[in-house]
Order: structure tokens, then C-alpha cells, then sequence
């Protein structure tokens, strides 16, 4: 048992120096010239253990991504938000911080894997965590407002804003707070909607307020 323990624990490691070898090669050229074999020698690993776990060298991008949301998974139960709002600009940031805290050269490359028709597009997954826990709370906003709309259209505007301030963030190669840029946008679209009043608890109004420029 323990010996089985212990070869687990190796697997896992060894998945896990896959993806982050890939992610800082990515930082610095892009993934097309990036071969499964310089993937394993910056991993040290070999390259039938490359292949043990993924088909492509595209398919570590997915990986990424669904390691974020398991992250963001294990951070989101460990919250008390104050109101559904506090909990829209926690998953906004998240959803944001999730791929451009590798920087803008990776971030790039992530946006043109998911242009891409042939791949999964792990972002326009409807029964993801973030589309999941967005449309959630998009739905007590509802029906706190007594309004008769779509909570999925209403999320679905939540995610494409933040899909736009992410493409916008890469073309301007990552050169302004994209975090406050997303919380406007998330701002605008619950007041378009009108779920969004002065009784929030959430200090989404001052935090613009206090940064205009954003």
C-alpha cells in the first residue's frame, strides 16, 4: 500500500513538472516552437511519460486551465461572502488573475489555442466551475431584483466582458490593472441589468471611485 502510495505521489509530480516546464517555456516563446522533447528535458522527464499523460502538447493548456479552477474551487469554500456581489468580484478576479498571472506572452498564446476550432475551448465550458458559481449568484441578484431575465444571458455577459478585458490586456502587452478594468465591466453589465443597487454590501463602487482612470 505504501509503495502504491508512493508511486502516486511520483505521477503526480511528474504531471506536475510537465505543465509548469510547458507554462514557463511558454513565457518566453510560443508554443508552436516548442517541442515535446525540449518540454521533457526542461521537465526531466521522459518522453514516454509526456505521452503517458497527454496526446498533445496543446492539451497542457486545458490542463492549466482546469487546475485554475480547481484551485479557485478550494479558495470559493473557503469564503464568507457578505453579499452576491462580493462573490461575482471574487470569481471576476479569479477568472482574470487565472491566466494573466503568467504573464501576457502565455496569456496570449492560451487565447489563441481557444481560437482554435478543433480544441475543447475549456472557456466556453457551460458546466465549468466559474460559469457554474457566476450564474449562482447571478440568480439570488434576480431574484432579490423581483426581474423576470435570463440569469445564464446575464452570465454570459459577465464571462464575455472578461473574456474582452483579457484579449484587450494581451494586445496592450499586459500594461494596466485589468483586475479594476474587469470589476468596472462587471459593474456595468449587473447595472444594465439593474441588479445591482446602493444596498451591496460590496466596496465595488469606492474601489472605482477611487481609480477613475480604470
Amino acid at each position: 500500500m505504501a509503495r502504491q502510495i508512493i508511486q502516486q505521489e511520483r505521477a503526480f509530480q511528474t504531471y506536475k513538472k510537465i505543465i509548469a516546464s510547458t507554462v514557463e517555456l511558454m513565457g518566453t516563446q510560443p508554443l508552436e516552437s516548442i517541442k515535446v522533447k525540449d518540454i521533457c528535458e526542461h521537465a526531466g522527464v521522459s518522453i514516454g511519460s509526456f505521452y503517458h499523460y497527454f496526446s498533445a502538447k496543446e492539451d497542457i493548456l486545458s490542463a492549466v486551465y482546469a487546475e485554475r479552477e480547481a484551485e479557485v474551487q478550494r479558495e470559493w469554500e473557503q469564503q464568507n461572502f457578505l453579499s452576491p456581489i462580493d462573490a461575482l468580484q471574487f470569481l471576476v478576479m479569479s477568472q482574470l488573475l487565472g491566466i494573466t498571472r503568467k504573464g501576457p506572452v502565455f496569456a496570449t498564446q492560451f487565447f489563441r489555442y481557444h481560437l482554435t476550432p478543433a480544441e475543447g475551448r475549456s472557456m466556453l465550458q457551460d458546466n465549468g466551475f466559474f460559469y457554474r458559481k457566476i450564474n449562482e449568484e447571478v440568480e439570488k441578484l434576480i431574484e432579490r431584483s423581483g426581474t423576470e431575465i435570463s440569469s445564464h444571458m446575464v452570465t454570459h455577459d459577465i464571462l464575455r466582458a472578461c473574456r474582452g478585458v483579457l484579449y484587450d490586456w494581451c494586445m496592450r502587452g499586459g500594461n494596466y490593472n485589468h483586475i479594476l478594468v474587469g470589476f468596472r465591466y462587471l459593474d456595468m453589465v449587473l447595472k444594465y441589468y439593474g441588479l445591482h443597487n446602493s444596498k451591496d454590501s460590496s466596496d465595488l463602487d469606492l474601489i472605482l471611485k477611487d481609480n477613475p482612470q480604470m
